[in-house]
């Protein structure tokens, strides 16, 4: 709670294990972070949770968008593009990302590479780990490749691409 107070946001690997409730639906999902937003004497205002939701759901271009759906219903693209649309609506500082596009198809990993983008045009610092070197290459300024728990090596500008990447993480490999 520390970190999320100190505007830290993590996307996990297994975003149904540790970052969602599947049994919730999915506006409660994406809304569950701002809740006190929503809070009133009465308790919570779920109207208009759920017009946020719908509202923030259609900024990310989660399908289908009905925030009354289960959360574990949605593909795995969705899913994830709603875990971002829980975070990024915060406004983090640093984001995390634990395998980002693990589980989803072309389409939707194209668009998490440019809300990932756009979280760090807005300045957001984004830690991406990754063993898709693509997926590094496409979203990362630079990449620092670990070995026996130590940086082995780091590339920077022209020097992060996938076929880079690839060779200086089995270099390290093999030392």
């Amino acid at each position: 709670s520390r970190a999320v107070e100190a505007g830290v946001a993590l996307v996990p690997a297994d975003r149904q294990r540790d970052g969602s409730v599947g049994s919730l639906s999915l506006g409660d999902n994406v809304t569950i972070r701002v809740l006190h937003k929503y809070q009133s004497r009465v308790g919570l205002n779920r109207s208009r949770m759920r017009s946020d939701a719908r509202k923030l759901l259609e900024h990310f271009d989660v399908r289908p968008l009905d925030p009354r759906l289960k959360y574990e219903s949605l593909s795995g693209g969705n899913q994830q593009k709603a875990m971002l649309a829980k975070w990024l609506q915060t406004k983090p500082s640093l984001l995390l990302l634990h395998e980002p596009t693990l589980g989803v198809d072309v389409g939707a990993r194209q668009q998490i590479f440019q809300l990932t983008r756009t979280a760090a045009a807005d300045g957001a610092a984004v830690v991406c780990v990754s063993t898709d070197y693509e997926q590094l290459a496409a979203v990362c300024d630079r990449v620092v490749v670990f070995g026996r728990g130590r940086i082995a090596r780091e590339l920077t500008g022209d020097q992060v691409t996938k076929e880079r990447i690839a060779e200086e993480c089995y270099r390290v490999a093999e030392s």
